[in-house]
């Protein structure tokens, strides 16, 4: 290409301006290439509800790329398929990428928790391994769900507001489990007398959906007809009672189970109080001093 202009400018001024152009081209090519050679950010955004919105945090535990981004969509959408979270979806969703490095294992063959011998054993993780990736994501706190293809117990911890974890064998694919698992992130305890596991903190202590004494009971009655009856045999014992049978958090989930009346409610508010875009247009004083454990997500 014939550059016309170039022929205007003196010799001496000409190459100057040749080392220069040269010199740019090599400096900015050169920062492409490591562009292009850096490795992608962990933590990527899969989707964003509003800035209010519970986070969750998908984190595969030895699956390669393709296969971990189908795991977690699948676990969203099952979470999202039943009431309260179909109509209230305030997630933001971030998943933790192109990491098919286990850092998780059985943590025994069999565990034994409370007199009850669970089939299969709960998962061991490298708590400072997650935490480093985890933090990726520049977020306060979050509901990591860790998605591993080892044979072991699905697990979550009782965390209400704060961060939780939830351990999630994902050879089955089972939803009522999932559905299950995600309801133990807002405080309600299985609804059942006996326990597989009570490592997590969710056995023996009373909840939203477990209490000790059928007085207690009367906070759930506006929700049912007069001649409910209120069954006994929660959260590792079985004289403390729970708002009603076949319900997802009982002891035979099935998909078709709904949370149950109380549970729906329950969940709702805290959902609207909590992590809805206008949080601030609902009345919550009376939710947050029954259930004190979420006053502090408005802050």
């Amino acid at each position: 290409m014939d550059v016309w202009w170039l022929g205007l400018l003196s010799s001496p001024i000409r190459v100057v301006l040749l080392k220069m152009t040269m010199r740019w081209f090599l400096q900015f090519g050169f920062l492409l290439f490591l562009l292009s050679c850096a490795p992608e950010p962990p933590c990527s955004v899969v989707s964003y509800n509003n800035e209010n919105a519970m986070n969750i945090i998908l984190f595969p535990d030895g699956f390669d790329s393709p296969r971990q981004e189908a795991l977690g969509e699948y676990i969203i959408e099952t979470i999202k398929g039943k009431e309260p979270f179909k109509s209230r979806p305030y997630f933001n969703v971030y998943r933790i990428e192109n990491y098919n490095t286990s850092i998780c294992a059985p943590y025994r063959p069999e565990t034994i928790y409370g007199g009850y011998g669970s089939p299969l054993p709960p998962l061991n993780c490298s708590v400072a391994q997650v935490t480093a990736l985890v933090s990726s994501c520049n977020i306060e706190k979050g509901k990591i769900i860790i998605m591993t293809s080892d044979n072991v117990a699905s697990q979550t911890g009782i965390s209400y507001d704060e961060s939780g974890v939830m351990f999630m064998d994902m050879k089955n694919q089972v939803p009522e489990v999932i559905q299950h698992e995600f309801g133990h992130f807002f405080g309600l305890v299985d609804e059942r007398p006996k326990l597989w596991s009570y490592a997590l903190g969710a056995g023996r202590q009373p909840a939203p959906n477990c209490v000790k004494t059928a007085a207690e009971t009367e906070r759930w009655s506006r929700l049912y007809s007069e001649n409910h009856t209120v069954p006994q045999g929660c959260a590792g014992n079985p004289d403390w009672y729970f708002p009603e049978h076949e319900a997802i958090m009982g002891p035979s989930p099935t998909v078709e189970k709904p949370y149950g009346a109380f549970n729906e409610w329950y969940i709702s508010t805290a959902m609207d109080c909590c992590y809805a875009r206008n949080r601030t247009a609902y009345t919550c004083e009376a939710f947050f001093a029954e259930f004190p454990e979420w006053k502090e997500c408005r802050q």
